[in-house]
């Protein structure tokens, strides 16, 4: 079974289209051609489009016989583009989402990597000191008759069940390493989960998406698309089931004759409420697409300031929160040291 593209296979894949349709070449001969530098997986779905092509299929219908190696929202775009007659502008629009993706996945990995190397190296210490320093110290102790007052026996046990427990958080943390890179990855577009799931994202993602779909469906109506038909193809493209169910609602009761304010207050829960009154309140069609471009640019511009938010706290907040661990990890092995020493240097009765 064929896999779906990974986020960086799709940014390839689409710029090459991008650049052969702004040209005005024919894209069978330089997808089929390849390129001898690139990936693979670019290469192969590169040559199966053009074979597609070459046995005179449409684009839209080249790419859907693909199957699960093109994701269902970049079919989606397509689809959108053709129907729009600007399929170039539709195609960077998607090279625009995915590297804005990627790129706010990279900076989240490498806004935690510094507290990660704090923790790794705290961590190291102490697991270090409960091997070779505690037990010291306990001799030390027990020869000069002082009191420990009850800490060696809690960092004895600690050392004694190292085998069980200290495998635990380096496991743990190999297996969230492993999560995020598969997650977040994006094999399938549009559907974010790995930045999804963590909350002080969801807001960042919530933004980007709403701007997509309303960048989406403002060309849609602009070039005379059916609203109803724009609704689902817009949400389509942005690859929220939420938002792709709730826009079928509304588009289905649009069909059966509802109003559209009423078809969005019964089902375009999902659909930005600031986006539900702009689609129920404007007069026309030319208006509404150019409300909804404005809307988009609104919320892209929001999108990237609390990317830009994130960037700056998220590494102080990781910092403070792992620092305080790693400290106190190290203080549990160095207070047994100070109470030998001040034993030592204590008046003897």
């Amino acid at each position: 079974m064929a896999r779906p593209a990974t986020i960086e296979d799709l940014i390839a894949f689409n710029d090459e289209i991008v650049a052969l349709t702004r040209a005005g070449v024919p894209l069978e001969a330089p997808l089929l051609a390849g390129g001898s530098g690139t990936p693979r997986r670019w290469r192969r779905l590169s040559q199966n489009l053009a074979k597609e092509l070459e046995q005179g299929v449409p684009l839209s219908a080249a790419l859907d016989a693909m199957g699960a190696e093109v994701p269902g929202p970049y079919l989606a775009v397509v689809k959108a583009g053709i129907r729009a007659g600007r399929l170039p502008a539709a195609l960077e629009g998607v090279s625009r989402y995915a590297r804005a993706y990627s790129e706010l996945r990279r900076q989240v990995g490498l806004a935690a990597l510094a507290p990660l190397i704090v923790f790794v190296f705290a961590y190291s210490l102490f697991v270090a000191s409960l091997l070779w320093l505690v037990p010291r110290l306990r001799q030390t102790f027990d020869s000069l008759g002082l009191n420990d007052h009850g800490v060696f026996r809690t960092l004895d046990w600690l050392g004694s069940t190292l085998g069980i427990w200290g495998l635990v958080i380096p496991v743990v943390i190999l297996l969230v390493w492993l999560w995020w890179s598969w997650v977040s990855s994006a094999r399938q577009f549009g559907q974010m989960h790995g930045l999804a799931s963590l909350p002080w994202l969801k807001r960042v993602l919530s933004s980007w998406r709403t701007a997509n779909f309303t960048g989406w469906l403002a060309l849609l109506i602009e070039h005379s698309v059916p609203l109803d038909e724009g609704l689902v193809l817009a949400a389509e493209a942005t690859g929220d089931p939420k938002l792709v169910h709730s826009t079928r609602e509304v588009a289905a009761n649009v069909r059966l004759g509802m109003p559209l304010a009423q078809a969005l207050d019964q089902s375009g829960q999902a659909i930005h409420p600031w986006v539900r009154w702009e689609l129920a309140a404007s007069p026309d069609e030319k208006r509404l697409a150019a409300g909804l471009l404005r809307t988009s640019e609104a919320f892209t511009r929001k999108a990237g300031r609390q990317a830009d938010l994130i960037r700056l706290i998220l590494p102080a907040i990781l910092m403070v929160g792992i620092g305080s661990v790693a400290a106190l990890c190290v203080l549990a092995v160095f207070i047994p040291w100070t109470n030998l020493l001040q034993s030592m240097g204590a008046p003897s009765s």
